[in-house]
């Protein structure tokens, strides 16, 4: 399962994971400390489900993995750079660019984003961005 290689290689880059922290509104944090251990922080209680658990995780992973941190006194325009990083790293994780093509090819173009979103077990926002990242 992708989930669970997703947290395969955050165990082999040293990542550590957290998912009994409250994090009712973000539902997921990355964070980076100085001695460069990462961390990201999981509310379990938050996800309503494995597509959003798997979708939080990537995300994440994508900050650890690309270094696309940021504080809270960045500029506007560094966090949506830096959110842009982690959701396009999330992206090429949990959906194949050619298999994508694939399943749309094979519904001939007739398939909407939620059954896209099913196909792939992530949440529906996440396939429309998927879609327009690798389409528009």
């Amino acid at each position: 399962m992708i989930s669970d290689n997703l947290y395969l290689e955050a165990e082999k880059a040293g990542i550590i994971i957290d998912c009994e922290v409250q994090l009712p509104t973000t539902k997921s944090v990355s964070a980076k400390f100085d001695d460069s251990t990462m961390f990201i922080g999981i509310d379990d209680a938050a996800m309503r489900t494995r597509a959003d658990e798997r979708v939080h995780l990537a995300h994440e992973l994508g900050h650890c993995m690309t270094g696309a941190f940021y504080n809270m006194y960045a500029p506007i325009d560094n966090r949506g750079w830096c959110e842009r990083i982690a959701n396009n790293y999330a992206i090429k994780k949990l959906i194949d660019e050619d298999e994508l093509r694939g399943v749309i090819d094979s519904y001939g173009g007739e398939i909407g984003i939620w059954e896209l979103a099913e196909y792939f077990d992530v949440t529906e926002d996440f396939m429309q961005q998927a879609v327009e990242y690798y389409f528009l």
